[in-house]
């Protein structure tokens, strides 16, 4: 008879030791997982991020600078308006059989060429094309007036927008690519002085002209190699 009471005690102690975990307990551990798997991740896509911009930044020459540390006010308007033209001006190349002229980007409506929607610190700039058969520069010194410097801070600057044809002979130099590079079409470049500054034509490296580059463009990051120097035959 005590066997029996003392096995019926015991049951009743395993029973009352159980532990149920409720719904709510569990969203909380399954957030806390998921929580933790982020920061992995975040921290993983953190460390790629640093490598790669340290990769780059090693290949960075003398006469390269990263827009962040030289591009001032509105100046990253112009750098990427200038950017998004080089679609247009060589589509506009292939049509005519020639660069098009600052007229003709004004025509098309080609910012930062046109200037209708720019904002006013940067309306006052001027444009001129300076072209070969191999490749375009297209110039631009921005003004100021009293109007502009009640409503703007932009101090303005000088800036170039290069585009080679790589498949031709003769053109400037550095340039991203080799000369007939049979991978790229066009090698493109901004280049910038800080202040007003005179066309240097086809001596930007000399005159102190530095070319402006993205630490997140694709262009850079996938074409590293870059000509210095005509290739002799």
């Amino acid at each position: 008879m005590g066997k029996n009471i003392s096995g019926d005690a015991t049951n009743q102690n395993d029973v009352v030791n159980e532990v149920h975990i409720g719904p709510l307990e569990a969203r909380r551990e399954a957030l806390a997982v998921c929580g933790m798997i982020f920061c992995v991740i975040l921290l993983m896509t953190l460390r790629f991020s640093m490598i790669s911009g340290s990769s780059t930044r090693d290949t960075l020459k003398s006469y390269q600078r990263f827009d962040g540390s030289v591009l001032k006010s509105q100046d990253p308007i112009l750098y990427r308006n200038l950017l998004s033209a080089v679609g247009d001006i060589t589509d506009l190349r292939l049509i005519e059989g020639d660069w098009p002229t600052v007229d003709d980007l004004i025509s098309e409506d080609v910012p930062p060429f046109a200037n209708a929607f720019l904002p006013m610190g940067l309306k006052n700039y001027t444009w001129t094309r300076y072209a070969s058969k191999g490749w375009v520069d297209y110039y631009g010194v921005g003004e100021t007036n009293a109007e502009t410097e009640k409503i703007s801070d932009h101090i303005p600057i000088s800036l170039i927008l290069r585009v080679i044809d790589l498949k031709v002979k003769d053109h400037p130099h550095p340039h991203i690519g080799i000369d007939n590079d049979p991978k790229l079409k066009h090698s493109i470049q901004v280049w910038m002085y800080p202040e007003k500054r005179p066309y240097p034509e086809e001596n930007v490296v000399q005159k102190g002209w530095k070319w402006v580059i993205s630490a997140n463009d694709p262009f850079l990051n996938e074409n590293k190699e870059i000509s210095e120097k005509p290739v002799k035959n």
